[in-house]
């Protein structure tokens, strides 16, 4: 074959396999394994800095556990750690996007799944304060340095110093606009009135002499 000659394959495809689907699995230990399977790819994605592709993953992730029908209360225990942790990371990705009541959506879900669990409370702080719902935040923010032992102690006590200064700054911009107000006010208040200009006299309209029972004309 010459150096520069082009060179042509021909390729066949002898087998397609699809990725499994809920339909496609007849056991509940056969779904957690794919749930955890495919959020563990979706975590190799975040760390990666792919939001989007991640987000699909744990979505994916999350249709194998969504249901309880037909489960009994030992399979729905055992599912309940799995979705938690699809909820929290559907949570990191809605903080790093700004999709503020996304997080919060999927933080109320994994606090009732799991009620206190701090890493969800944290989470939901940070949407809190995103969305401005600063005493909802702080709320949040306590709860999580209410717990002992917590990893999220650290960020919640700089979370809620910055939440608190915001406050502060916040409290000052509304007294100086208020200040403002009053000072205006004041002002207006201080200057003196012009008294209304008198209205000039109306002159009286003529009285027909008709009226009297004569027909002279006015007078």
């Amino acid at each position: 074959v010459p150096p520069d000659a082009p060179v042509y394959y021909a390729l066949a495809v002898r087998d397609v396999r699809l990725a499994p689907q809920v339909w496609d699995l007849d056991t509940h230990e056969a779904k957690l394994q794919r749930a955890a399977l495919l959020k563990d790819e979706g975590n190799a994605l975040f760390k990666g800095g792919k939001t989007s592709r991640a987000v699909k993953k744990y979505q994916a992730a999350m249709s194998f556990v969504e249901t309880e029908y037909e489960l009994t209360e030992a399979e729905k225990e055992a599912q309940k750690p799995v979705k938690t942790s699809l909820h929290l990371n559907l949570a990191a990705c809605g903080v790093k996007a700004g999709m503020w009541v996304s997080v919060v959506d999927n933080c109320e879900e994994a606090l009732r799944l799991q009620p206190g669990h701090t890493k969800a409370l944290l989470r939901r702080g940070k949407a809190h304060v995103g969305l401005e719902m600063w005493r909802d935040a702080q709320l949040d923010f306590e709860a999580v340095l209410a717990t002992e032992g917590s990893a999220e102690i650290p960020d919640a006590k700089r979370e809620l110093a910055r939440l608190k200064q915001k406050m502060r700054q916040q409290d000052q911009k509304e007294r100086g606009a208020f200040q403002g107000l009053f000072d205006k006010i004041r002002v207006a208040e201080a200057e003196p009135q012009e008294p209304a200009a008198a209205e000039p006299p109306q002159a009286e309209a003529p009285v027909s002499c008709c009226s009297a029972g004569t027909c002279g004309g006015t007078k």
